[in-house]
């Protein structure tokens, strides 16, 4: 969410730069856009690398059966 809201606003001001000559500089949405984009990038890299630790430290267990309760 945080790194879609922040690309589309970031998108809207590079727009606005190329068609109308607007300066970014002096825009505090152009800062907020860039840090959207910033920590939306940094939560799917954070959930990334928990899913791989997570899956790293458990072990799959195969559990083979020896006989049944009916024997």
């Amino acid at each position: 969410f945080f790194a879609s809201a922040g690309g589309v606003i970031t998108l809207v001001l590079i727009v606005m730069r190329i068609f109308e000559k607007a300066y970014l500089s002096k825009r505090p949405l152009f800062f907020i856009g860039i840090v959207l984009l910033i920590l939306g990038i940094q939560f799917v890299s954070i959930g990334l690398l928990g899913e791989m630790i997570t899956r790293a430290g458990a072990p799959e267990r195969n559990y083979a059966v020896r006989r049944t309760l009916g024997e």
